[in-house]
C-alpha cells in the first residue's frame, strides 16, 4: 500500500504516526511518499511488516521520545529507503535501545520472547544533532539473522549499538536469561560526526565489512557486555564473543582511542568483575588516522588500539597514522600493535 501525501499532515506527527501504523496493521507493506513526513516516536514492524520510503522520503521526529522512531518487534521485518531526523535527547545510561531512530528487539524483557530473526535495514539515512548521546540503531537481545546495508549516520551517540538482553525489570535486577544477537550482517556502514560508528557487547557470529568513522570520538569497541554470558540459558552451550569479523574499515577518530577490545565487564548486578575469551575474532584491513583532538583527550595518553584482557583476537593489515599517539596499549602498557598481529603501515607522524 502506498499512502497518499494528501492523507499525511504537514504539522501533525501523531495523526501521520497513527496513520502509517494502521496501515502496517491492516496491509503488511507500506511505502511513504517523498517528502518531509512529521511523526511522533513509536512505529512498530510486527512480523512480515515493511516500511519503504520513495525518493527523497524524510521521517522527521517531532519530538524528543524514550520510543524509537521505528520499533522492529517481529521477524522478517524489512525498513528501507528512509532518511530519518531526530532533535537532540537526553537518555539515560541504560537507553541503549531508547531514543533511537531504529530498535531491533529490546534489552529488557518482562518474560521469554520470540527470537525476532530475518529483519533487514536498507539505505537507511539518520541525522541527528552531534551532541546528542543517544543511540542511533540499536540491536538488542534477541535478535538473530539480520542484516543491514547502506546506512548512513551523522550525528547522535553510536551509531550502531548491539547489546546482549534479558528478563529483568532493571540491569541490577536480572532474573535471566540473558538473550545475545546473532548471525548478523553489517554492510558499508557509514557514521559521521558522532561519539563512535558501532560496538558489539556480548554477541557472536558477527560480520562486519566496509565500514567509515569520520570524525568520531572513538571508533568501534568489540565487548563481552558487563554480565557476559553469566545469565545464558545454556552455560555450556554459549557461543558469546566467539567467530567475529570487522574488515575493511577507514576511521579518523579524535578521542583516547581508536579502537577498544576488551574482554572483561563489570555487573551491575553484584559489581563482580566476569572475564570471557575471545575466540575466532579478527580485525583486518582498517586504517585508524588520529586527527586533532580536544583539550580532555589531549591531556590523556592516545593509543590508536586499546586491549584489555583481550587474548584471541588477531590483526592484520592494520594502517595507523596520527602525531603524538601511542600505536597501541595491551592491558594498560603500551607497545607495537606487531606484539598482536602484523601492521601494514607504520606510525606516521604529521
Amino acid at each position: 500500500m502506498t499512502i497518499s501525501v494528501r492523507d499525511l499532515s504537514d504539522a501533525d506527527g501523531e495523526h501521520n504516526r497513527q496513520l502509517i501504523q494502521a496501515a502496517l496493521d491492516t496491509h503488511g507493506s507500506v511505502t511513504l511518499p517523498s517528502g518531509r513526513v512529521p511523526v511522533t516516536g513509536g512505529l512498530v514492524l510486527a512480523a512480515a511488516a515493511r516500511l519503504s520510503g520513495s525518493r527523497n522520503t524524510v521521517l522527521a521526529a517531532t519530538a524528543a521520545s524514550a520510543q524509537p522512531v521505528v520499533h522492529i518487534l517481529g521477524p522478517d521485518a524489512h525498513l528501507s529507503d528512509l532518511t530519518i531526523t531526530l532533535p537532540t535527547s537526553k537518555p539515560g545510561p541504560h537507553d541503549g535501545a531508547r531514543f533511537t531512530a531504529v530498535t531491533i528487539g529490546d534489552y529488557l524483557y518482562p518474560d521469554a520472547p520470540i527470537w525476532t530473526d530475518g529483519v533487514s535495514l536498507r539505505r537507511i539515512r539518520i541525522q541527528r544533532p552531534a551532541q546528542c548521546a543517544a543511540n542511533s540503531i540499536a540491536i538488542m537481545g534477541a535478535v538473530r539473522r539480520t542484516s543491514l546495508c547502506d546506512i548512513e549516520v551523522t550525528g547522535g551517540g553510536t551509531g550502531l549499538a548491539v547489546h546482549w538482553g534479558a528478563i529483568a525489570t532493571s540491569v541490577s535486577e536480572i532474573t535471566g536469561p540473558s538473550y545475545h544477537p546473532h548471525d548478523l550482517r553489517i554492510k558499508r556502514l557509514t557514521v559521521r560526526d558522532a561519539f563512535e560508528a558501532f560496538y558489539l557487547s556480548s554477541v557472536h557470529d558477527v560480520l562486519v565489512r566496509g565500514f567509515h568513522a569520520d570524525n568520531v570520538e572513538i571508533g568501534f569497541r568489540l565487548l563481552p557486555g558487563d554480565n557476559a554470558d553469566r545469565y545464558h540459558e545454556d552455560p555450556e552451550a554459549s557461543q558469546v564473543s566467539q567467530r567475529i569479523s570487522v574488515r575493511g574499515g577507514r576511521i579518523r577518530w579524535r578521542g583516547i582511542y581508536g579502537i577498544r577490545v576488551a574482554g572483561w565487564g563489570r555487573s551491575e548486578v553484584d559489581r563482580s568483575l566476569r572475564s570471557l575469551p575471545y575466540q575466532r575474532v579478527a580485525v583486518t584491513d582498517c586504517d585508524l588516522t588520529a586527527i586533532a583532538s580536544p583539550p580532555a583527550a589531549a591531556s590523556t595518553t592516545r593509543a590508536s588500539v586499546v586491549l584489555e584482557s583481550a587474548e584471541g583476537v588477531h590483526f592484520s593489515g592494520i594502517a595507523i597514522r596520527g602525531a603524538d599517539v601511542t600505536e597501541a596499549t595491551i592491558d594498560g602498557r603500551a607497545t607495537s600493535l606487531a606484539e598482536v598481529g602484523p601492521v601494514t603501515v607504520p606510525l606516521r607522524r604529521r
